[in-house]
């Protein structure tokens, strides 16, 4: 099988696991039951501000408004033709890798493959640089949406069912972690702003925050493939 194929039925698989991700029923309550129970705080609190400035704080009321507008607006965008939540890792890879030449993006790769001990079948033809970063944001990806912490947050997220009782309190876990990127990775930060898509960063959160360093400054060739490997296999 060849690059080109397997790279579609990646894309039919994908497509089936948004589908399930961002199902509107009520599949898997049970699962976010007890993590419903631990939004229900933050939701109250978020709900409690946005209601006493409205009245008193007309600078944070907007904040708050601009905030859950961008949240909604950013889930509006799920659709088989985009995907932020891939969008945002894409991102972050594209800025690990932005000042690397094509040849470093190559010699990345292969140490990747070494150490999560495959053998490196492509490296026999060089790669160009936006395949390499497609392989690895797909690898990325794919542990990232079957990470349980990750499934919760998108099931919070989509599931209509919950809007009502825990759901707001996912409006401030998205505050509050977007408001962590914007102070420690400010460049990381604004690209998302700028896709419309930084309210939804809380969701791949648990799993890319360890790598965050990689945006900033110059890494090495083996730091990269180490970071990219911990994240994979972490």
């Amino acid at each position: 099988m060849d690059y080109i194929e397997q790279h579609f039925i990646n894309l039919t698989k994908e497509e089936e696991m948004i589908a399930i991700a961002m199902d509107k029923g009520i599949a898997g309550v049970q699962e976010i039951a007890v993590d419903v129970y631990d939004a229900l705080g933050d939701g109250l609190n978020r709900s409690m501000r946005r209601a006493i400035s409205y009245a008193f704080n007309d600078d944070e009321y907007n904040v708050i408004h601009n905030q859950d507008s961008r949240l909604v607006s950013a889930i509006r965008t799920f659709s088989f033709d985009y995907n932020p939540i891939k969008d945002i890792v894409n991102t972050y890879i594209e800025l690990a890798l932005i000042e690397k030449s094509e040849s470093e993006v190559n010699s990345i790769y292969d140490k990747i493959l070494k150490r999560l001990g495959h053998s490196a079948k492509l490296a026999t033809k060089r790669l160009t640089k936006m395949v390499i970063i497609e392989a690895i944001v797909e690898s990325l990806y794919q542990i990232i949406l079957f990470s349980p912490v990750v499934r919760k947050n998108v099931k919070m997220v989509s599931n209509i069912a919950f809007t009502a009782i825990g759901g707001y309190g996912r409006f401030e876990q998205a505050a509050i972690a977007a408001e962590q990127l914007s102070w420690n990775d400010p460049y990381f930060y604004w690209k998302l702003y700028g896709k419309g898509i930084e309210m939804l960063y809380f969701i791949p959160k648990p799993k890319l925050e360890k790598g965050l360093y990689l945006v900033n400054g110059k890494h090495t060739d083996d730091d990269i493939a180490s970071t990219i490997v911990d994240l994979i296999v972490g």
